[in-house]
């Protein structure tokens, strides 16, 4: 959302404008406004032999100093290492698994999903059904 503008400031419109303006509505022209506004001659811009840094507009003080950063990705790449999830881990809590699941327990635990693929199967059938039935037809 774009910043809304003070609607108190001076329009930006040259002076000559806002003179003819108030000449077009019957309105004599500030002769004062005219010779307040002085003309500006460009005066020719030196040449810049070597550029020379910008300071800050802020005071330094005001900034506190950043801490030193840590290395993180070698302590990332040394924990991924000792992580437990490596090929022989699982290997081997494959080979033992800790808890036995029967299908019984699976068809007991999970038989909504059965239940709900069932009906999406059914669903579907009928919706093929019907869009060959209705392409017959048109």
């Amino acid at each position: 959302m774009s910043k809304r503008k003070n609607r108190n400031q001076s329009p930006n419109i040259p002076q000559s404008t806002l003179d003819r303006a108030r000449q077009q509505l019957g309105q004599a022209a500030d002769e004062e406004a005219v010779e307040a506004v002085p003309e500006v001659k460009a005066a020719p811009a030196r040449v810049i032999e070597k550029a020379e840094p910008v300071v800050a507009a802020r005071p330094a003080v005001e900034r506190r100093p950043r801490p030193a950063r840590t290395s993180t990705t070698t302590s990332r790449s040394t924990s991924r290492k000792e992580d437990k999830h490596d090929m022989n881990y699982i290997r081997q809590r494959l080979a033992n698994p800790t808890r036995i699941v029967t299908e019984a327990d699976l068809k007991a635990e999970y038989s909504y999903v059965m239940t709900d693929l069932r009906t999406m199967g059914i669903l579907a059938t009928i919706l093929v059904i019907a869009l060959v039935v209705i392409e017959k037809i048109i």
